[in-house]
């Protein structure tokens, strides 16, 4: 894997710690460590897997690319291309001018939603706890970032390269 994606990555771990900065869980030396060691486990866990092609990549996604790389990146937005959403095809055209494997960058993109969805999650969970009747959940907002994180996602959307993820996170950054 280049160096590149590697740095990529981390970055991706940097921005996943600073949203639970910023939502205050990280102001005692235990949550710290605790969300370092979540985050590396599953950017670890994900790269172990960016090098898997599926069969929608192969037969879609890379070819998305080469017609946007083909066609001079973003002018070729103007000719159909695909059946994915306008901005994950926006996506697509910005990858073309990028000499970083495609497979990497599709997957450092389903990698980004996947932490905007987990940040979604654990802030939803968090509301509803200050709702009432919201006792019950109390203690689940950053399991809910954890579970995103480093459950289902990391074997589903990392693997795979595929974007449901972000096609969801817009929407569930609004709740």
């Amino acid at each position: 894997m280049d160096i590149r994606v590697i740095l990529m990555l981390a970055a991706v771990g940097v921005f996943a710690l600073a949203l639970l900065y910023k939502e205050g869980l990280l102001k005692k030396p235990a949550p710290i460590v605790i969300a370092v060691m979540l985050t590396a486990l599953a950017l670890v866990l994900r790269a172990l897997v960016f090098g898997y092609e599926t069969l929608d990549y192969q037969n879609f996604l890379t070819r998305w690319v080469d017609f946007f790389r083909q066609r001079g990146g973003w002018r070729a937005l103007s000719e159909p291309v695909g059946n994915y959403n306008i901005p994950y095809l926006y996506f697509m055209a910005l990858f073309s001018y990028s000499s970083v494997k495609d497979l990497y960058l599709i997957k450092l993109l389903s990698t980004v939603f996947d932490v905007l969805l987990a940040y979604s999650a654990m802030r939803l969970v968090s509301r509803l706890q200050k709702a009432p009747g919201g006792e019950k959940m109390r203690g689940c907002g950053s399991s809910a970032f954890s579970r995103c994180c480093c459950g289902r996602p990391c074997f589903s959307t990392a693997p795979s390269g595929r974007s449901a993820t972000a096609y969801m996170s817009p929407s569930r950054c609004s709740a």
